[in-house]
């Protein structure tokens, strides 16, 4: 009788993978399945042909493991579509015992718009044990103030946080869509650390930084 594997950290790294990124991950991602009490999860996609049926079965895969409490998804130079995201947001909303959650772009192919970005944001409210949270979209230039909009009322859910890492990238949020982030993570009392890259957004104003000067003053348990 085989015994289940008791490690609780995996990290896959697919970086400029030659063959099919997506059979790869059928039959790997299977295997974990074996391991008891999983709690930490990295994926790294990077310059792959992974595409929505690969992030189907990823996704199929995350609803069954239940006790992730470290999750880490990063796609970089690769095909990233509202479906799939959508199929990944649907996953991340089982995983009620996550209490870090880090969702990184960088360089993708834009078939990404505010469709799933806030599709994926939506699901922040039913992680209740979420502590630390990072959110980067670089290169997805379709996502829109809707976006920052829907973050903003859904940070509002999330009291416990202590740590926020926010990277808009090269989106379009702009000063409405920035002014209401900020506003949101006024109320964060618990943040500790707090980063928020602004520098590729060419609609961010002064309004805007002094706006980021105040919430900050309000943040009186900020180490970083």
């Amino acid at each position: 009788m085989n015994t289940p594997q008791t490690f609780s950290y995996v990290e896959v790294d697919w970086e400029e993978y030659p063959r099919d990124i997506n059979t790869e991950c059928k039959a790997v991602l299977p295997l974990f399945s074996k391991v008891s009490s999983l709690q930490q999860l990295n994926i790294k996609f990077d310059k792959t042909s992974f595409n929505d049926e690969g992030r189907k079965f990823l996704a199929e895969f995350l609803e069954a493991t239940s006790s992730l409490t470290h999750f880490t998804f990063f796609a970089s130079r690769t095909n990233v579509t509202n479906d799939g995201v959508s199929c990944l947001a649907r996953a991340i909303s089982t995983l009620s015992l996550l209490t870090y959650l880090n969702l990184e772009t960088s360089e993708i192919k834009n078939n990404f718009t505010d469709v799933g970005a806030i599709k994926l944001v939506q699901v922040l409210p039913s992680l209740t044990c979420l502590k630390q949270l990072r959110l980067s979209f670089l290169g997805c230039s379709l996502i829109t103030d809707a976006t920052a909009l829907t973050l903003a009322t859904c940070l509002h859910t999330l009291s416990g946080l202590t740590e926020l890492r926010l990277h808009p990238g090269s989106t379009k949020i702009m000063t409405e869509g920035a002014i209401s982030l900020l506003n949101a993570i006024s109320q964060l009392v618990n943040l500790q650390v707090l980063m928020i890259r602004f520098y590729e957004n060419k609609g961010i104003t002064n309004e805007v930084c002094s706006k980021l000067a105040e919430t900050i003053s309000y943040l009186t348990s900020l180490t970083q």
